[in-house]
């Protein structure tokens, strides 16, 4: 050991110096041999650190595998919140999922946003209207929209669209009450025995002729009215009746820019009146100040309102029938 260079623990053990200096001369240099013992023991616990190192490795990467293997097998939940509420759904880990956007529909009306600011988002043009339905809940439709419905009946929503059942009808009024069947009458008296006839008198002159019935009066609506659509119904000077007008020209006034009109024939009339002007126009529709003529229609045409947006709301009412009494 006088010579320096490599060594291990085994050579040094087996060395005579070490043998000399840990068994025969223990006493006099017991500083040396502790030296020696914390060398070996920290050498050991080198060896024991790797081996449980190489350990934990090996458990976590088995546990790695075992835990994807296990969640091929398992389901996943995914939540998707949108503009017409929560939808759940449930599928393997490893599936492929695929949402479609759906749009609420009512009563044939579609598309429908629960805001404003989706319908205008979903708009082409940037714009929207909106539908209450009498429920008292306001829904948006953008305007322009591909494909939009306003056809009034739940039949004509789209098959993948979200349905909205109309308010139920109003319940049946119970029938009247059964009336008490009448009292019977008395029974006639005995008449008295009829009158001797009176003596002949000169037979009259013949009556003159009766006059002719008075023709029936026609009242006619006014050239310049006002057209309003309140809950979506169309109201001329504030109420829904059918109106009869002339073949001249009708200024209508106020026409909403939500419900703008166009005046289509009825059932089997066939004359269009002749659109003139109007402030504004949108989707083949006139809103603002509108001007029609009815030269090319004749006395007893039919006409109704249709909205360029929701189609023939209240049915088309108020009616315009046409009469040559009318200016």
């Amino acid at each position: 050991m006088s010579e320096l260079g490599p060594w291990t623990f085994k050579e040094l053990r087996r060395a005579p110096e070490t043998s000399a200096l840990v068994e025969e001369q223990e006493a006099p240099d017991e500083s040396g041999a502790r030296r020696l013992g914390a060398l070996r023991l920290s050498n050991r616990l080198k060896y024991f650190g790797l081996i449980i190192g190489g350990i934990g490795l090996l458990l976590s990467t088995v546990g790695i595998i075992v835990a994807v293997v296990l969640s091929n097998n398992k389901d996943t939940v995914i939540t998707v919140v949108s503009g017409n509420g929560t939808t759940v759904v449930i599928a393997q880990a490893d599936a492929d999922v695929e949402f479609t956007q759906t749009y609420l529909c009512i009563l044939g009306y579609w598309p429908l946003l629960a805001t404003q600011q989706l319908a205008i988002a979903l708009s082409p043009t940037n714009g929207s209207h909106e539908h209450s339905f009498g429920t008292g809940t306001v829904f948006w439709m953008p305007n322009d929209y591909p494909g939009a419905i306003h056809n009034g009946s739940s039949a004509a929503c789209p098959d993948d669209a979200s349905h909205f059942r109309s308010p139920s009808p109003p319940p049946p009024t119970s029938p009247p009450s059964p009336t008490s069947p009448p009292s019977p009458s008395p029974p006639p008296s005995p008449s008295p025995p009829p009158p001797s006839p009176p003596p002949p008198s000169p037979s009259p002159s013949p009556p003159s002729p009766s006059p002719s019935p008075p023709a029936a009066t026609v009242t006619c609506m006014s050239t310049n009215v006002a057209l309003t659509a309140p809950s979506y119904y169309y109201y001329i000077d504030g109420n829904t009746a059918n109106r009869t007008v002339g073949m001249g020209t009708i200024t209508f006034t106020s026409v909403p820019s939500g419900h703008p009109v166009n005046i289509v024939p009825y059932g089997t009339t066939t004359c269009t009146p002749t659109f003139v002007s109007a402030s504004y126009t949108s989707v083949e529709g006139h809103y603002g100040t509108v001007v029609y003529n009815f030269a090319n229609c004749a006395a007893g045409d039919v006409l109704q309102m249709r909205c360029a947006f929701h189609g023939l709301m209240n049915q088309g009412f108020p009616h315009l029938t046409v009469s040559d009494a009318c200016p």
